[in-house]
């Protein structure tokens, strides 16, 4: 039996499903860290349960992106992962610029969390990846099944 290797995802896709977990992983700790040094002033203007829930949103649609990206191959969704990126990216510099974001270790995760997510969009537009998404992989992959 002859294997398409097109309809197999390339390591570049793989790391950046590895790199999505990395990535939630450290805006959560980041949400939470911000959530405790800030416990006061935040939660007297929004309470706890919302940032919890927005916390929990974020993670739940960075997920839902790398899903359609990494196993659905949908290039819709990879444009929104850029736009999401340029958007954090942007909101970063903009809290960095005027002095209003976390000091210490919460500054450290939030850098390696923007080179994280700076990584895993660079390796989505690598060139397998970018021959990945533009392959016919749904109708190789279902002609190997039937063959």
């Amino acid at each position: 039996m002859d294997v398409d290797k097109e309809a197999f995802r390339p390591k570049t896709i793989l790391w950046y499903q590895y790199l999505v977990f990395v990535i939630i992983g450290l805006r959560l700790a980041i949400g939470i860290g911000v959530m405790v040094t800030a416990a006061d002033s935040v939660r007297a203007q929004i309470g706890g349960f919302q940032q919890i829930f927005g916390l929990g949103i974020g993670a739940v649609l960075q997920l839902a992106l790398a899903h359609y990206v990494g196993d659905q191959g949908n290039r819709t969704a990879r444009w929104i992962q850029t736009g999401w990126f340029v958007l954090a990216m942007s909101i970063t510099l903009i809290s960095y610029i005027a002095g209003r974001s976390p000091g210490g270790l919460l500054a450290l995760g939030g850098i390696l969390a923007m080179t994280a997510e700076g990584l895993a969009l660079w390796l989505l537009f690598h060139p397998d990846s970018s021959r990945w998404f533009r392959s016919d992989r749904n109708t190789k992959a279902l002609r190997n099944i039937f063959d």
